[in-house]
């Protein structure tokens, strides 16, 4: 939305912008704003190609991400850089936005999101709790009913339940800091290969769980108790990964 607004102020008054950059001449200014609004038309399918190639990769196409980036930097991008400096300095402006619905264009007749891979609902479990600590005590229970249903094995229940209940604790303690309204959403999936995956999102401050300093007792150093739940859990998670993305911290853990 701020792309949008952006590019629809630009568009509507490009000779501010022009000038916010030292532009002043006459000629430069009529080239400048032409240059611009082309400019614009251009920055709207982009910014779809963007949202595309993100959906794409969040839905584990990464075959489909790949092709729309190729498509975009290098297929159409290096033809049209040599057609268009070949029409003069006033066509060149338009290798921008002739890039862009290229890309777009072939990459949509493609069909790219028609049969994405989605799961059973029942095979997904879903909680959102907020800081108070006395949200988190029924999570437990729920996630090992859930984890039961789905046929786990005892091992990895344990492990899950274990997983769901140190992170809470830990971000609790150490990501919201009293924090009042502070919100932790979960989400369990059950995948088809017998393996689980915690997810696990809060807006809490900049926090991974898996940074904090971990140590086996009797290492000779200070030991922090919250940290050992964690050290457990990276010694015996297949996988596990943490990201800070637009104010909130995503974390996921396969078992």
């Amino acid at each position: 939305m701020a792309g949008v607004a952006a590019v629809l102020f630009i568009a509507v008054c490009p000779g501010l912008v022009c000038r916010a950059f030292g532009v002043e001449d006459a000629q430069a200014l009529q080239l400048g704003r032409y240059a611009l609004r082309v400019y614009c038309l251009g920055g709207v399918f982009a910014g779809m190609s963007t949202v595309l190639e993100s959906c794409c990769q969040a839905c584990g196409q990464e075959k489909k991400a790949f092709l729309l980036a190729t498509l975009r930097g290098a297929v159409f991008l290096l033809p049209m850089t040599v057609l268009f400096s070949l029409l003069g300095a006033r066509a060149f402006w338009w290798l921008y936005p002739a890039t862009e619905i290229g890309a777009i264009a072939v990459f949509l007749s493609r069909r790219p999101l028609k049969g994405l891979d989605t799961l059973a609902p029942e095979r997904i479990f879903r909680r959102t709790i907020h800081s108070r600590n006395e949200e988190a005590a029924c999570l437990v229970a729920d996630i090992e009913a859930f984890c039961e249903a789905r046929e786990a094995t005892p091992r990895q229940t344990y492990f899950v339940t274990m997983a769901a209940e140190e992170l809470c604790t830990v971000i609790q303690l150490k990501g919201f800091q009293n924090q009042p309204d502070g919100f932790l959403q979960i989400t369990l999936i059950a995948e088809e290969n017998g393996d689980f995956s915690l997810l696990m999102r809060d807006n809490a401050v900049s926090f991974d769980p898996f940074s904090m300093k971990t140590q086996r007792m009797g290492s000779g150093e200070g030991v922090d108790m919250d940290a050992m739940g964690v050290l457990v859990l990276r010694e015996k998670a297949k996988d596990f990964f943490y990201r800070r993305y637009q104010g909130f911290n995503s974390l996921i853990i396969k078992i």
